[in-house]
């Protein structure tokens, strides 16, 4: 209960902040799970303005998901946005299962409808420009050759990423 106390806090200090800042024509975005209820909160104190949210993490199965405590004020506060980005269409399948299981929303193909709001839903796989950061060099070259030798049969993959859990590393 405390935990959920100060995550709600947290959320409307982030919403009051925005509201005071926003101006007719801006576009709110609100990314990640630290901030789930700041959509519905900001569309509270802003009726009109645009909101998007994305989610950068997985979002679980329905039938996981809905067995939190806070179920349906996390999925309220999402649908406060006018656009819910996901990075592959699993999350958003899942995140769409939720709904209807929790809020009994109306399922359309890139929509979910609650009450008189709808709510679109998107899948935005965030990437980077491989040509940007991959520099065709000697040295490169020849690492490359050597990591194949070491391997000769299989394929290579090699990734470089930050340690983090939400990774799945």
């Amino acid at each position: 209960e405390a935990d959920w106390q100060v995550y709600q806090e947290v959320n409307a200090r982030f919403a009051d902040a925005i509201a005071e800042q926003w101006r007719e024509g801006d576009l709110v975005w609100i990314h990640d799970y630290q901030l789930s209820l700041v959509p519905e909160l900001v569309r509270r104190r802003l009726p009109a303005a645009r909101i998007g949210y994305f989610l950068h993490i997985p979002f679980p199965a329905g039938d996981v998901f809905r067995l939190l405590p806070w179920r349906e004020e996390i999925l309220r506060g999402v649908m406060g946005a006018d656009l819910v980005g996901f990075q592959t269409a699993s999350y958003r399948s899942n995140f769409c299962r939720a709904a209807a299981l929790v809020l009994g929303v109306d399922l359309d193909v890139d929509q979910l409808v609650l009450g008189d709001r709808r709510v679109e839903v998107g899948v935005f796989p965030i990437s980077i420009d491989v040509a940007t950061f991959v520099a065709d060099t000697t040295e490169i070259t020849a690492e490359v050759a050597a990591l194949r030798a070491e391997a000769p049969a299989r394929k290579l993959v090699v990734g470089i990423d930050r340690l983090d859990y939400t990774k799945g590393i």
